[in-house]
């Protein structure tokens, strides 16, 4: 059987450089005349055949980003500015925020597809996986019935699903919570999108089959040099899968560098807090340590730097000024007024 994800492969695809990039990015939800701005100027790029992590406790806009990007942001949500361009496979730039819905659904699956949290809910209980899969190659591609049937099969084979052809008439309730996963990354991958963002792939799964998943997109990606947003609130993840990576914290972006340099050299308190909270392997046994305080509402986002309530090292300046983004090193950028780093 000839694999689905082999049997296409734009030219464009191999070209280096960007294939999705966000500048000045602000999605807010205006609930009973009050805003909360849930993404707050957050800039970042996605280079081909390369991982971004982006990283942060729940309620700090992660899954809004990804939204955002997807152009899926749920009333009363919208994007109120910013620029999000994709580079189709053609290799031609594309500004998504100005574009009307028909034309985005045009690019959503065929251009960038999405893993979303819970398999169990995306998936349609009501149409077995293998009618899925089809019809999302349906929507995107001019192919028949029968062709897009085995394209199917071969997506059902990529992702590691045994037994394709008996597992076609399965209903999503009779899989389990890693081959129900497989099955949404068989979607994404349908029509071999440029971009694949991935909203918490393995939440909710045991360790050894939430290795097996990041292996997969790991693979995947490299085979078609796609770029990887993976959002997640898993360090040990973020470790594992990715290149670079963005720390999130109430809406805005504070700290990205190379994942290495990130781990062994954190710039903004908020990251070397969320590092000390993780286990280690080898390491004495002692109290883990946690993020003093809690992630304050949407309502009511702090002056000046948004961390200052939860920092030891906050100062007056942190008070009152929000911290500009700063170099601490090669590709590492931190919004702090007193870095670690320096």
């Amino acid at each position: 059987m000839n694999s689905r994800l082999d049997s296409q492969k734009p030219a464009s695809r191999g070209d280096p450089g960007p294939v999705l990039q966000a500048a000045g990015l602000h999605t807010y939800f205006e609930i009973g005349g009050a805003v909360f701005p849930a993404v707050r100027g957050v800039d970042f790029t996605l280079e081909r055949g390369r991982t971004l992590g982006l990283v942060g406790e729940s309620g700090c806009g992660k899954t809004v980003t990804a939204l955002s990007l997807m152009g899926l942001v749920p009333p009363p949500g919208r994007i109120v500015s910013g620029s999000i361009r994709l580079r189709d496979r053609e290799g031609s730039p594309r500004e998504l925020t100005t574009l009307p819905e028909k034309k985005l659904r045009r690019i959503r699956g065929r251009e960038m597809g999405m893993i979303f949290q819970e398999p169990m809910t995306s998936l349609n209980p009501v149409f077995t996986v293998g009618e899925q899969i089809r019809e999302a190659i349906l929507v995107h591609e001019p192919v028949g019935r029968r062709a897009a049937r085995e394209r199917a099969l071969g997506l059902l084979e990529d992702v590691n699903i045994p037994d394709p052809a008996g597992r076609w008439g399965d209903y999503p309730h009779q899989l389990s919570g890693g081959q129900r996963q497989r099955v949404m990354i068989a979607i994404a991958l349908a029509c071999n999108p440029g971009v694949l963002i991935a909203d918490e792939p393995t939440t909710a799964l045991d360790v050894t089959v939430q290795a097996r998943i990041l292996e997969l997109i790991s693979r995947l990606r490299d085979r078609h040099r796609m770029a990887v947003l993976l959002v997640t609130h898993d360090l040990g993840v973020v470790a594992q899968a990715t290149e670079r990576v963005a720390v999130m914290y109430l809406g805005r972006i504070v700290e990205s560098a190379e994942t290495r340099r990130l781990f062994a050299n954190p710039g903004h308190h908020y990251t070397r807090a969320l590092l000390d909270s993780v286990p280690r392997l080898g390491e004495e046994k002692r109290r883990l340590r946690t993020v003093r305080g809690s992630v304050p509402a949407l309502s009511r986002i702090p002056s000046g730097c948004s961390f200052h309530p939860r920092c030891p090292r906050a100062e007056e300046i942190c008070r009152r000024e929000s911290p500009q983004p700063r170099e601490v090193g090669p590709g590492h950028r931190v919004e702090c007024h007193f870095p670690l780093n320096q």
